[in-house]
């Protein structure tokens, strides 16, 4: 038996397109998703990092951050682990390591409270609050109004 061997990646921006349309397309709501032109602009301007979990050259998961300016306090903007992958630990296993790749002081997460979230989307909702909390999220009870 083998054991798998994970890294982290830096993605630039003509890199991107990979995991945006592989992989974000599927994972986010359109809606959510800011265009891929729009990514591709902000890893260029080094507002956005982008980053992939890999073993033996396949995409497990992927990341952008935004790191706030002269700080080691970062948005966790966009997060996911491919779908056949969640459940094993991998999803916990890349943000803890992100973190300490990064030397961040904190992460902020952005998550969708599920009761304000419609019958479909209240599962996701509920599985991301629960997987922040068990990876040491706090909960603000800030609420955004668009």
């Amino acid at each position: 038996m083998s054991v798998m061997k994970y890294n982290i990646v830096g993605i630039d921006s003509k890199g991107f397109a990979i995991i945006y349309d592989n992989y974000m397309r599927k994972d986010f709501p359109e809606k959510e998703l800011r265009t891929l032109k729009e990514f591709e602009q902000a890893i260029e301007d080094h507002v956005i990092y982008a980053y992939a979990l890999v073993s033996n050259q396949d995409i497990l998961g992927y990341a952008t951050v935004v790191r706030l300016q002269d700080s080691r306090i970062m948005l966790l903007d966009y997060y996911a682990v491919n779908a056949q992958q969640r459940g094993l630990g991998l999803g916990s296993y890349f943000i803890h390591e992100l973190f300490n790749l990064l030397s961040a002081e904190a992460f902020i997460l952005e998550v969708q409270n599920p009761t304000k979230s419609t019958t479909d989307d209240y599962d996701t909702a509920l599985s991301r609050v629960h997987f922040s909390e068990n990876n040491g999220a706090y909960h603000t009870n800030i609420e955004w109004t668009s």
